[in-house]
């Protein structure tokens, strides 16, 4: 018996969904010459041909990158990819938040290898700064900053040089350079 019935709803159910596509088909009068859509509204298939037929997505998302033909759809996905970002990539011991899975593990690997089993809080600034360069004595808070300041600052001249005709700009970090060149140049050598 309940499985008669169960059908007997699936096909009612069935039903009225194929008469709501024959009726909304219907009043979808307004049809795209180019990709056959069809809207309701005469305006939106004009923002339909204005912003999405045939083009490239122009909005794109800061924290993630997706990319969105309209600007309210943009909107949404960023309230989304922050509550999600927030959500997701909180570091239960020191309460930091990040957006990206990458950035949370280094975090993990590099920052907290110092704080196992301490509470964040209870580390002064002094007992923080641990590794001492020998050259200059510029204190470090984690040892991979004072390699780098070793291996490319401590002693040394500036050996990243920008080689466009006419700028003078040296750097002691190849990040820098980069930064440099995207600034006042006006080429993404970043992503």
């Amino acid at each position: 018996m309940f499985v008669l019935l169960r059908n007997a709803f699936i096909n009612i159910i069935f039903v009225f969904f194929t008469l709501y596509l024959f009726v909304l088909g219907n009043l979808k009068k307004f049809v795209c010459p180019n990709c056959t859509r069809r809207y309701i509204h005469k305006n939106h298939l004009m923002s339909h041909l204005r912003y999405e037929c045939g083009k490239e997505p122009s909005f794109i998302c800061q924290y993630c990158s997706k990319s969105f033909h309209q600007k309210s759809n943009l909107k949404a996905h960023m309230k989304r990819c922050l509550q999600n970002a927030a959500k997701i990539y909180t570091c239960n011991t020191c309460r930091k938040s990040y957006m990206h899975k990458m950035t949370y593990k280094r975090h993990v690997k590099y920052e907290l290898k110092f704080y196992r089993n301490r509470r964040y809080n209870a580390i002064d600034e002094a007992e923080r700064k641990q590794f001492c360069c020998g050259g200059c004595n510029r204190w470090y808070k984690y040892l991979h900053n004072l390699k780098s300041h070793q291996k490319y600052e401590c002693g040394k001249e500036p050996q990243f040089v920008c080689t466009y005709e006419g700028c003078t700009f040296k750097s002691k970090k190849k990040g820098n350079l980069k930064q440099h060149i995207f600034n006042k140049h006006g080429i993404d050598l970043i992503g």
